[in-house]
């Protein structure tokens, strides 16, 4: 999420797709991302667009600390203390937003998976959803199957970022405990917040998009003069072809005899 240049660094939540309208209501977002706000590789949608828009048959979490922006205002202190008042006031006004924009449709995230400040942040996280009348979730950030697979994923890890599973500087990006818990062991792990993971499975139970597997729906395209797809792709190659030809080759003749090369190939 993130409005102008403000998306070299953009915000995070997780939205979830409650019925084909909000799936396709995302899938439009993101389109339009790429479309109209996107830098450096980046494309973010805009938070304009929940209010222009609306947000019907989506639901939104808040995200981490690392990323969701009501997250990061809350680990705000002063100095060594509890979260400053102008903090708590700053993750009220971003949590006000969200639920105006996603009625009734809004959680708080809670995680715990052996991160820094992770107990601060829960208890504040708790605190705010109290105050505010806000639902919690709990969700767990899975990155690999079984808590023995740790070591492999660092190992992939440090392939992709070019640096050495064993440097004693490396700082790790991930800890054991983002395997795929079972049940029981997240039962345990939020045993003070049951709600959390009730309202975790009702998330689940309201999502109900139908998405058709291993069949491509591709747009109709013709040209300015009513050509078919084929035809219309043959003629921008052709047209594309003879600028390549005009750069590479200013000598008509050579154009000529490339030319008759590339259709004899035809």
């Amino acid at each position: 999420l993130a409005e102008g240049e403000a998306v070299r660094d953009p915000q995070r939540i997780l939205l979830l797709c409650e019925n084909e309208d909000g799936y396709r209501r995302l899938l439009r977002w993101m389109s339009r991302a790429y479309l109209e706000n996107s830098r450096l590789g980046k494309a973010a949608i805009k938070q304009s667009w929940f209010e222009a828009e609306g947000t019907e048959g989506l639901i939104a979490l808040s995200g981490t600390p690392d990323v969701g922006e009501v997250a990061q205002a809350l680990l705000v202190t002063d100095g060594d203390g509890p979260a400053s008042a102008e903090a708590r006031a700053e993750a009220r006004r971003r949590l006000d937003f969200y639920k105006s924009v996603f009625p009734e449709r809004f959680f708080l995230e809670v995680q715990r998976y052996d991160q820094p400040r992770e107990k601060e942040f829960v208890a504040r996280t708790v605190a705010l959803a109290v105050e505010t009348g806000t639902p919690l979730v709990a969700t767990h950030p899975i990155a690999f199957a079984e808590r023995s697979d740790f070591f492999l994923h660092e190992v992939r890890t440090c392939v992709a970022s070019k640096e050495h599973v064993e440097d004693p500087g490396r700082v790790s990006a991930f800890t054991r405990e983002q395997y795929f818990r079972t049940r029981r062991e997240m039962e345990e792990l939020f045993q003070d917040l049951p709600e959390a993971l009730d309202n975790a499975a009702a998330i689940a139970a309201r999502c109900s998009t139908p998405i058709e597997l291993g069949k491509n729906y591709l747009p109709m395209i013709t040209g300015p003069n009513g050509e078919d797809p084929a035809e219309f792709l043959r003629i921008r190659a052709r047209e594309g072809l003879e600028k390549r030809l005009l750069n590479l080759y200013p000598d008509e003749r050579e154009r000529s005899r490339e030319r008759a090369r590339f259709d004899a190939r035809l």
